[in-house]
């Protein structure tokens, strides 16, 4: 699964600005984390997981740990 927040978060919001009001962030931190200038923290991932309706587990890891995890047998 190859997802990137950035086009989770524009495919939902008009831009950053916006998503970073619904979200109660200012623009510079929602742009750096978005844009992966920032690691977001765990409570920041809960957060984001929450605005952006996230779920699924499996999408969330893939979202925010991408290669990181691999899968144990």
């Amino acid at each position: 699964m190859n997802i990137s927040l950035r086009g989770m978060v524009l495919d939902r919001y008009a831009n950053i600005t916006e998503f970073a009001h619904a979200i109660g962030w200012n623009r510079k931190k929602a742009s750096d984390i978005v844009n992966r200038r920032r690691r977001p923290s765990a409570h920041d991932m809960e957060e984001i997981a929450h605005v952006m309706d996230i779920r699924d587990d499996r999408t969330f890891m893939a979202l925010f740990f991408g290669n990181q995890v691999h899968k144990v047998d």
